[in-house]
């Protein structure tokens, strides 16, 4: 008998138990290749690029500026 209780309130238990939330969808990141490939290119020539980068870095948008500054870091320079 108390065994026969024990699951009957085991199988209570477990079926009161709210279910698995359903899942978030989560934003799509933007497609940001174009800029990446751009700044690869510009860190890959060196010095050449530096420009380039450090105009991305003052005047782009936040994803460019951020991009931007981490290939200064990685090319250096004097500037």
């Amino acid at each position: 008998m108390w065994r026969s209780w024990c699951v009957f309130a085991a199988t209570l238990a477990l079926v009161a138990c709210p279910g698995r939330p359903p899942a978030t969808k989560l934003p799509e990141p933007p497609d940001d290749r174009a800029l990446r490939i751009r700044i690869a290119n510009a860190e890959a020539r060196r010095g050449a690029g530096l420009v380039e980068l450090v105009e991305l870095a003052t005047h782009g948008e936040r994803p460019e500026r951020l991009l931007a500054l981490r290939a200064l870091g990685r090319t250096g320079g004097t500037t």
